[in-house]
């Protein structure tokens, strides 16, 4: 029988590394910008990002909520039960 050991720190990694790469999002924000809770088939998620000014926030928050859990629930044998997308700043390009 196999089993699937998946640590808080490497999923964390996996939402920062999903969420970054998203049209719209400058960084993460704050000093833990990822909290993932692990319970027994399913997980939670919060997010805390610098967006671009501009953007749609309401869209942008979707985007990241949907981007995030499609990539964990494809490559991890859990269900997202919730994400809470905050907005910690917005970047303005001069």
């Amino acid at each position: 029988m196999s089993r699937i050991i998946l640590t808080t720190e490497a999923l964390e990694s996996l939402v920062e590394n999903s969420v970054i790469s998203i049209e719209g999002v400058k960084a993460l924000y704050g000093k833990n910008p990822v909290k993932c809770v692990i319970g027994d088939s399913n997980i939670s998620i919060e997010v805390n990002i610098v967006a671009k000014f501009g953007y749609d926030l309401k869209k942008l928050g979707n985007t990241i909520a949907e981007t995030v859990k499609l990539e964990v629930e494809n490559i991890t044998p859990f269900k997202v039960e919730n994400i809470i997308v905050t907005f910690g700043d917005i970047f303005y390009e001069s």
